[in-house]
């Protein structure tokens, strides 16, 4: 945080613009078993969601890019949610779309304020680490 509120759009948008300079120039990152995972959640006919901070295009553009675009019955993404991540609202949307109850989620997360709103959703959450 900068303590400066006025400042969060604009590091926003020089995150944003670093993160795809980074993904052009060397691909999107894959974390180690992701395929592994949707390929065993597909063969079980688990459905599996995205809910990302992301807005919707990049979001659905770096699953075409990693090749996982058509392994997700339904996504959550962006500013599709009236309060983002620490608050439990992506999660719960993400639930609803899934006609589940947020206690039959699993989250995978690899931020701090996404394991806070997985918990306040009421979704069982497991870390991710990154790397």
């Amino acid at each position: 945080m900068t303590g400066r509120p006025d400042l969060f759009d604009r590091a926003l948008e020089i995150r944003t613009d670093y993160s795809k300079r980074w993904i052009q120039k060397n691909g999107i990152p894959v974390k180690r078993g992701l395929r592994k995972l949707l390929t065993y959640l597909q063969e079980k006919q688990i459905p599996a969601a995205l809910a990302t901070s992301t807005e919707r295009d990049i979001a659905i553009g770096y699953l075409c890019m990693a090749g996982v675009d058509s392994c997700f019955a339904a996504s959550v993404c962006g500013f599709e949610v009236e309060r983002s991540k620490p608050e439990p609202d992506i999660f719960l949307k993400t639930a609803e779309k899934l006609t589940l109850l947020p206690e039959e989620c699993l989250v995978l997360e690899d931020s701090e304020n996404g394991l806070r709103a997985a918990k306040a959703s009421g979704c069982l959450s497991i870390v991710v680490l990154r790397g």
